[in-house]
C-alpha cells in the first residue's frame, strides 16, 4: 500500500543498449489516466497491465533507482503546473559521463 492505494508489485526486465535492465514497478488500478494521457501515462503505466505506478525501483549498471510518489492529487490541475521555466533548456545526455568516461 502506498498513500492509502493498494498497489500490486510487477518485475519488469528488458533489454537495452547499456546492457540488462530490471525493474520493480508498483501500480494501484485505484487511480486513472485521462485518455491520450501523452508520455506521462507511458512512463507511469507497464503495457498490458492496468493501473498506474505509484513506485518503480530500476536496477542497471550497478546502480538503483527508486521512485516513489509523496503525494497524489486528483481532478483538474492548474495549467501552470505543466508550464516549463523560462531558463529551461534541453541537454543531451551521455550515459558515459556516469562512468567517468
Amino acid at each position: 500500500e502506498i498513500l492509502g492505494y493498494k498497489c500490486q508489485k510487477y518485475k519488469v526486465t528488458r533489454s537495452t543498449a547499456l546492457g540488462e535492465m530490471s525493474a520493480y514497478i508498483w501500480l494501484t488500478d485505484q487511480l486513472k489516466l485521462p485518455v491520450g494521457g501523452g508520455k506521462a501515462a507511458e512512463n507511469m503505466s507497464v503495457p498490458g497491465v492496468p493501473g498506474i505506478a505509484l513506485k518503480t525501483m530500476m536496477s542497471q549498471m550497478g546502480f538503483t533507482i527508486i521512485l516513489t510518489a509523496s503525494e497524489v492529487k486528483t481532478g483538474k490541475q492548474d495549467k501552470a503546473l505543466f508550464t516549463l521555466p523560462k531558463n529551461y533548456k534541453k541537454e543531451t545526455f551521455d550515459p558515459n559521463s556516469l562512468m567517468g568516461m
